[in-house]
């Protein structure tokens, strides 16, 4: 069960520095914003995945 807390905490921070590196590498290649933006949507999306399953447990 302690596991599980763990998962939805580290995605998010992931996520967040997903589209934070895609945000500041835009000038740099033409489409990391986008890639940022759907890598980090993927990870909240999995992040709340974890939670939900943390809840019904």
């Amino acid at each position: 069960m302690f596991n599980l807390l763990r998962y939805p905490i580290f995605l998010s921070l992931l996520g967040s520095f997903f589209i934070s590196s895609g945000m500041v590498l835009q000038h740099i290649f033409p489409y990391s914003p986008s890639i940022g933006w759907i890598t980090g949507f993927i990870c909240f999306l999995s992040a709340s995945y974890f939670a939900t399953k943390n809840k019904k447990n």
